[in-house]
């Protein structure tokens, strides 16, 4: 069986390295549960 989606974050800084954790679950739980994201996470809130 091959994988056929891929998703890859990283932290390029020790910013990004330090919220990296928390970018993962939230990710694994949008692609793995199908759960929708935080508001606060959504491009929508920039939108009005």
């Amino acid at each position: 069986m091959w994988i056929t989606h891929v998703s890859v974050d990283g932290g390029a800084s020790a910013h990004g390295f330090k919220h990296g954790p928390a970018l993962r679950t939230m990710l694994a739980e949008l692609v793995m549960e199908h759960k929708t994201a935080d508001p606060l996470f959504r491009l929508a809130r920039f939108g009005k």
